[in-house]
């Protein structure tokens, strides 16, 4: 199929067929070891481990506040952190997307992680961050909520942004090392008043979903 590269909303396409899903993209991953929050952390009332067996995920680290989950994994990555190593955060204070916009998401309302992909070739890094936002598309589709993806990093509902996707790889000379892709969505409203008019929250749409739900749909397995 073909997404339109383009700065406008585009609609989704019909199909995938022909990009792997972000369940695909990591299906070959090495596994890793629980990186664990404290002990007195809860996610949606789990604690960390809890969480971490819920996703089937061996390298999570879940915070109650970072300044950034991406910077934080790119930082892990430089020290040898494996493929799929998760960071997953309450709440960001200097949380970023692309050309270092902030990103603004109350406490509690939004899911805010990135993962760490180590790809085997460089030709995967250019059409990442398309994968990614077709994965999300797939998720919101399972929630009855249709969605569109702006070129290169939005997705929009309701022409307004829902969800962000910031790819970012890191390389030595001509050897892509990794690349961290970081999510942000909107699932519980108000969103912040500064960016109400842009901004929406699943649960307008999708009374009943919640983050954990969309994490289990998103986190490949």
């Amino acid at each position: 199929c073909a997404l339109p590269i383009c700065h406008s909303p585009a609609r989704r396409p019909s199909s995938t067929a022909g990009f792997l899903s972000l369940r695909s993209i990591l299906l070959d991953c090495g596994r890793g070891h629980y990186l664990m929050g404290i002990d007195e952390m809860r996610y949606d009332l789990l604690t960390p481990e809890v969480l971490a067996k819920r996703l089937e995920c061996e390298s999570l680290l879940v915070l109650e506040r970072v300044t950034s989950t991406q910077d934080l994994l790119h930082q892990m990555a430089d020290e040898g952190a494996p493929s799929c190593s998760i960071v997953l955060a309450e709440e960001q204070v200097r949380g970023r997307g692309r050309q270092s916009r902030s990103w603004l998401a109350d406490r509690g309302h939004s899911i805010l992680f990135s993962y760490l992909l180590r790809p085997s070739s460089s030709p995967a890094a250019a059409v990442t961050s398309l994968r990614v936002g077709l994965s999300v598309l797939d998720t919101f589709d399972d929630f009855g909520i249709e969605a569109m993806l702006k070129w290169p990093n939005d997705v929009i509902v309701g022409n307004r942004k829902a969800a962000g996707i910031l790819c970012e790889a890191r390389w030595r000379r001509d050897q892509l090392m990794w690349i961290v892709v970081g999510i942000g969505i909107n699932v519980h409203g108000p969103v912040p008043d500064s960016v109400a008019a842009g901004a929406i929250a699943l649960d307008e749409v999708s009374p009943d979903i919640s983050r954990l739900v969309v994490l289990e749909r998103l986190i490949p397995r």
